[in-house]
């Protein structure tokens, strides 16, 4: 269905259930509902969860207990809790032990949400689609409306609007059958959704609307506020900023008193930024305080930021431009670390996929192997009378044992596959994210020749330049441990003098070090020490070492340099007086993208790459790296190669 026919559909069926057009009336009926309702207690929701929980605990009746998992679900969704995930795996599992598509399509619609909250929409999709199964095998109007629901909620996150509103138009006609206000209500809401996400106000406000009397046939409260926090989002786009006051001012209230954090937080954050536009700078100051206040405290990073611009906003507009700063930097920093974490999930999940199907290809060999043991142990009982029943039998274990290799070597080649995948796209990434932040310090560098900058105007290119350089940090270590595990044969070899080499390093060094006040002791040897190796490796080495003591050291401390032959082979180490490694961090230290439990002291960027290049390139060098460390008493790392390579 295309745009304009669904417009279309929309606002005729709205007008036909009402037999009326929406007037400016209903924002007056829509407030005295609104102030009417009674406000649940925010113990109650636990208390509520708890009993639920208990009730299912102690059934023994299985579909008692899988409708007590149905409410508990719908209960977690507003109690902060990891529990919804659990209980909804349990469900799944009664569904599947009693057969009963009813409860499993109940089971995978809920796993829908989980994952599509989780921001995983191609998994939250996959089980919406199941969830869609399972209802069309009983011909269930009422669990198909909830799938087409939530299929649409995912395709409008995802930003694919035509789709999402023929799925949620779907859902809205599926719930008028099953005569379900509440789920015909959350559809109306998403529609409203996208079309206000499409800048079409006036069909987002009868769409909300409509929502809005839904919920309340439904006695959903929670519902009615989120739609009146809505309507004030609408008109705060439509530049209507008093009265999306008198609408957000409402839903903050509501939202308080039942404590719906996010609805609270949302609601006021937007009260902020329309108490600033119409020039209210103490009101806003104050809104934006509050808000910010609650969303550090309740770890709301995107409602976090967001306040942060607005207050640094409000006080650029005050003039007061000594607290506009470090509130700017605070949504900078804060605004990066969402980007940090959603690039992050999504590694962590790859290497969660890459780790299951290597755990799974592992146990079937050992089940496999286990069957094979069995097997023989009965068949030795049997004994020479049943040598050629035996015999036939190994005959088959031997056939499936070459079955299985086959297919355990053609999953391992597409495990490879997957990896080399991975690495492709993250050296393609790096490569393309080079020149523009490249181009973007040309820019800036430009930009400080155009003439004398301020103080804070100082401050605020020193942090580009700080963000900039860190970017340009992870793109090269990306590019480089990606060239390194590619090219196992790319080696330079030239001579060179390691002493020197290693005065290099920490000349570079000396800037950061001394910013520290970290003092870098290094005793040249009397006598040259001749290596015959690839000297940019050896120095890529040197400086990351070297760079990772000053940065996880305290101010006023020492940095040891140390260098030397032993045989044939030359030596060189660093050590620091840092927090040091614990047993934990020492044995995964050299993954990729790994975290240890120590910070960097100054708060430095850290990617998680150093050791694990460390490592491959002294492999590269035929060399190993030593590790010599304690908690709290520093470290020492003793790398050793050959003196004369190739």
């Amino acid at each position: 269905m295309n745009y304009s026919l669904w417009k279309l559909a929309f606002w005729a069926g709205l007008r036909i259930h009402f037999g009326r057009k929406f007037s400016v009336l209903k924002w007056g009926w829509g407030a005295c509902l609104l102030l009417s309702l009674s406000f649940a207690s925010p113990v109650a929701a636990q208390d509520r969860q708890d009993s639920l929980y208990q009730a299912m605990r102690s059934t023994q009746d299985e579909r008692e207990k899988a409708k007590l998992l149905t409410e508990l679900i719908e209960q977690g969704k507003y109690v902060a809790t990891d529990s919804p995930k659990v209980w909804a795996d349990e469900l799944l599992l009664i569904g599947e032990r009693l057969q009963d598509p009813g409860i499993e399509s109940d089971a995978l619609v809920q796993m829908a949400w989980i994952y599509r909250t989780l921001g995983r929409h191609a998994e939250g999709a996959d089980f919406a689609a199941r969830s869609m199964e399972k209802a069309e095998q009983i011909d269930d109007i009422r669990r198909k409306a909830y799938a087409f629901l939530e299929i649409g909620v995912i395709q409008r996150e995802q930003e694919n609007y035509p789709e999402a509103q023929s799925s949620l138009v779907n859902g809205y006609a599926a719930f008028g059958q099953a005569k379900d206000p509440l789920g015909q209500g959350r559809c109306s809401n998403a529609l409203g959704e996208v079309a206000r996400l499409q800048q079409q106000f006036t069909l987002a406000k009868y769409a909300y609307e409509r929502t809005r009397e839904l919920y309340s046939e439904a006695h959903y409260e929670r519902g009615i506020y989120v739609v009146q926090n809505n309507l004030g989002l609408i008109l705060e786009a439509q530049g209507k900023y008093q009265e999306a006051l008198d609408s957000l001012t409402m839903s903050r209230n509501a939202s308080e008193k039942i404590n719906f954090t996010g609805l609270f937080l949302e609601s006021t954050v937007s009260m902020a930024r329309c108490y600033l536009l119409l020039g209210r700078l103490d009101e806003a100051e104050a809104s934006g305080k509050v808000a910010f206040e609650q969303s550090m405290r309740f770890s709301h990073k995107k409602y976090a930021s967001s306040a942060a611009k607005t207050l640094s906003d409000v006080y650029a507009a005050k003039k007061d431009f000594e607290k506009a700063m470090p509130y700017l930097q605070q949504h900078h920093e804060i605004a990066n670390e969402i980007v940090n974490a959603v690039s992050q999930n999504r590694i962590q999940n790859l290497r969660f996929d890459l780790e299951l199907r290597e755990k799974e290809s592992q146990i079937q060999v050992l089940n496999k192997n286990r069957q094979i043991r069995q097997l023989s142990f009965i068949l030795a009982l049997v004994g020479f009378v049943l040598v050629c029943a035996v015999g036939i039998l190994l005959f088959i274990s031997y056939r499936r044992k070459q079955r299985d290799n086959v297919l355990l070597a053609t999953q391992n080649d597409a495990l490879a596959e997957l990896i080399l995948e991975k690495d492709s796209l993250i050296n393609i990434v790096a490569h393309d994210l080079k020149s523009p932040i490249s181009k973007t310090q040309g820019l800036v560098d430009l930009l400080a020749t155009s003439g004398e900058f301020n103080p804070q105007q100082q401050k605020i290119t020193g942090m580009i330049h700080k963000v900039l350089s860190d970017g340009d940090r992870l793109i090269r270590d990306l590019l480089d441990i990606s060239q390194v595990e590619g090219d196992q044969s790319r080696l330079s070899i030239s001579q060179f003098d390691l002493g020197l080499l290693l005065a290099a390093q920490i000349a570079s060094n000396h800037e950061s070090a001394t910013k520290k006040r970290i003092q870098i002791a290094f005793v040249a040897p009397g006598l040259a020490i001749p290596v015959h190796s690839d000297e940019s490796f050896v120095a890529r080495i040197i400086d990351n070492l070297l760079s990772n003591a000053i940065k996880y050291s305290p101010a006023n401390t020492t940095v040891n340099i140390a260098c030397g032959l032993r045989g044939d082979r030359a030596w060189f180490s660093v050590k620091d007086e840092g927090p040091g490694f614990s047993a934990e961090d020492q044995a995964k230290m050299y993954r990729k993208f790994q975290r240890l439990s120590a910070r960097p002291t100054a708060g430095e960027s850290s990617n998680g790459l150093g050791l694990s290049i460390i490592r491959l390139l002294v492999t590269q060098l035929q060399g190993e790296v030593k590790l010599v460390s304690e908690p709290g008493k520093g470290a020492e790392f003793l790398v050793e190669v050959p003196a004369r390579l190739g």
